[in-house]
């Protein structure tokens, strides 16, 4: 996969959400080497690079790392990507594990949440609270892939992260070329609305009874795909675009392409012209 020229972007982070999507034409494969040029090209431009996942064997954490220590000899930062590890997966850290990172020049950042004797939606609770922190910290957001089933939170994660970086009129760029959570975004601020709500997963038993115990609790911010889908529609092409660095033209470009080269060079044209601003 070729690579857009380098850049002198500013030193700041930014975010990446991505995960696997059933319903992508790409190969996991090829997803994941897509996220490996991407990671490359934020570290050698002098960006930071943050991620919220786990850390399993093979998954997009190790894959990142893996990236972190191919480039170590070119900075001297102690750290060049933050790791972010929601409660309670941080409690399986292990000081060989937070070594072995360390080499990889990856900083591991353990994320809390309140009232962890309330066990109800705690999961759910905790991915918030970090993907909050998250979009405090960092300076734009990458979305691309993402599950709209079998998803731990009151939404899918690659959307939640969406929404609170739009929320902080942040930078968002959407890569559709991966389908998933991602295309389901940018399908809402089309002003198409959501339609990933109507697979099989919404009509499991557990997820039914995971909702109504959540928006019992919640009565103020219940889970509800059609507010959702009302917020990226109402904050449209145009903002995102002013927010961005590309043009609505770009965007979609960004949006519908099937080639992953080109919509890594809008990516990189779209961060070039926002760190210029600077």
């Amino acid at each position: 996969m070729s690579r857009p020229s380098l850049i002198n972007a500013a030193k700041n982070c930014v975010a990446i959400s991505v995960s696997e999507s059933a319903d992508s034409t790409y190969s996991n494969e090829s997803m994941q080497s897509f996220v490996i040029d991407v990671v490359t090209n934020l570290l050698l431009t002098g960006k930071r690079v943050a991620y919220g996942g786990d850390l399993r064997n093979g998954g997009f954490s190790e894959l990142m790392a893996d990236a972190g220590y191919r480039q170590r000899g070119f900075s001297k930062e102690k750290a060049m990507i933050d790791q972010y590890l929601v409660y309670p997966l941080h409690k399986q850290v292990t000081a060989e594990l937070v070594s072995s990172y360390k080499d990889s020049r990856v900083q591991l950042i353990k994320t809390d949440v309140e009232n962890k004797e309330n066990k109800s939606y705690l999961w759910s609770r905790a991915l918030t609270r970090m993907r909050a922190q998250m979009a405090i910290n960092t300076n734009a957001r990458v979305i691309m892939g993402g599950k709209t089933m079998d998803y731990l939170g009151k939404m899918p994660g690659v959307m939640e992260e969406a929404k609170l970086t739009l929320k902080s009129d942040k930078p968002l760029y959407l890569i559709g070329c991966f389908e998933g959570a991602a295309s389901q975004i940018i399908q809402a601020i089309e002003g198409h609305g959501f339609t990933y709500q109507d697979n099989h997963f919404h009509s499991t038993h557990d997820y039914i009874q995971f909702k109504y115990t959540y928006n019992q609790e919640n009565q103020h911010q219940k889970i509800s795909p059609q507010q959702d889908a009302q917020f990226f529609k109402d904050y449209g092409l145009e903002r995102l675009s002013k927010n961005n660095g590309l043009t609505p033209e770009e965007n979609r470009i960004l949006f519908y392409t099937k080639n992953p080269s080109e919509a890594l060079f809008h990516l990189f044209k779209g961060l070039r012209k926002v760190s210029t601003k600077k």
